[in-house]
């Protein structure tokens, strides 16, 4: 519950936004109306839409995430599609990296890596109870 469920990007140009995010996250995009625009990442993920707005704001009051395999890769995509990083890639240990940019018309957007997930030790498997026999879990 409480999870984060829709993020929107103001945009001042709609065709120049679509193009961008589609470059760079590969996000298709449903009209809702010329002013809307929805788009859903394949896979997992939170969905949103494209606004038009008659100016970006200049500094967003709240930061939206998007998982990436590779802030690398994609600070990379995003700086040849016109994108200006505001923040380097920076480390939080033991969990990830980010970084921050803006869009070629000025709305700014995050990117997170998960960090590579340790291998958890097995464990053993313990006999379960069912319908008056006994089975190992995992087994049929």
């Amino acid at each position: 519950m409480h999870n984060i469920v829709h993020v929107e990007i103001p945009a001042t140009d709609m065709k120049r936004a679509k193009e961008f995010y589609g470059k760079i996250f590969g996000w298709k995009f449903v009209d809702f109306d010329p002013t809307y625009s929805l788009f859903n990442p394949a896979g997992r993920g939170v969905g949103g839409g494209i606004y038009k707005v008659d100016a970006v704001p200049t500094q967003s009051p709240v930061r939206a995430y998007i998982l990436v395999d590779s802030v690398d890769a994609t600070i990379s995509k995003v700086n040849n599609a016109g994108g200006t990083i505001v923040h380097q890639k920076g480390e939080v240990p033991g969990m990830g990296w980010y970084a921050g940019f803006k869009d070629p018309q000025g709305a700014e957007v995050w990117l997170w890596q998960r960090s590579p997930r340790r291998r958890q030790p097995q464990r053993r498997s313990r006999p379960v109870q069912r319908s008056g026999r006994r089975v190992r879990r995992g087994s049929r």
